[in-house]
């Protein structure tokens, strides 16, 4: 097929403009994969985070001090109340990874793929279309998967608060401030989850872009 501009002239600088779009594509392509790299390791150190946690309550009951886990839940709930904000760090970096994502793609499918299509007259780059309306499997289904992701965040930051309610410890003031707060952490976390939406891909714009300054 022959690279024709607008104008239905085939030139050299729609060869051009092709190429250039199709390089930044790739380079975002690689961009993309590398957060989605990071968010992997993230999830992966919600991981570690939560069997550090375990090993350690396993550790105190092991130990003569500490009979039973309840009394060791008791004795050491500062941990209980602290590791919600951890939670909510790797949350937050997971969510600055995903927002990074859905930028770079919305990047392809408003600026660079708008070039590719003026250049070949032809719209060739359509998987954010893809995404939006899919043959296999619904966008439902997709972002309940997308959300259960956060559960690796949320799912620990509950259990902890869990844990606190059932143990019963007696609280001071500070402990009391570091228990809302943490409520409050893992609410903020199930609202970074539903209003992050990575499954069902970028909004398409009907509207024209504005040009560059």
């Amino acid at each position: 097929m022959a690279l024709q501009a607008t104008d239905g002239t085939t030139t050299s600088s729609a060869r051009l403009t092709v190429d250039v779009a199709l390089a930044e594509y790739h380079s975002l392509r690689a961009e993309i994969g590398r957060l989605q790299d990071h968010q992997q390791q993230i999830l992966s150190f919600g991981f570690f985070v939560l069997a550090a946690v375990a090993t350690a309550f396993g550790s105190a009951v092991a130990g003569s001090t500490h009979p039973s886990l309840s009394q060791a839940l008791r004795d050491y709930h500062l941990l209980l109340l602290v590791t919600p904000f951890v939670y909510l760090f790797l949350g937050i970096l997971f969510a600055e990874r995903t927002v990074k994502i859905l930028r770079a793609g919305d990047y392809i499918d408003h600026d660079v793929r708008d070039r590719v299509k003026a250049a070949v007259g032809e719209d060739v780059l359509g998987w954010e279309d893809y995404r939006r309306s899919p043959r296999v499997y619904s966008r439902t289904m997709a972002r309940l998967l997308d959300f259960g992701r956060w559960f690796g965040f949320i799912a620990p930051m509950l259990l902890c608060l869990v844990l606190i309610a059932q143990t019963g410890p007696s609280l001071t003031v500070g402990d009391s401030v570091l228990l809302v707060l943490a409520v409050l952490a893992a609410l903020m976390s199930v609202a970074l989850a539903l209003c992050i939406d990575e499954a069902s891909g970028v909004r398409r714009k009907s509207s024209p872009r504005r040009p560059r300054k």
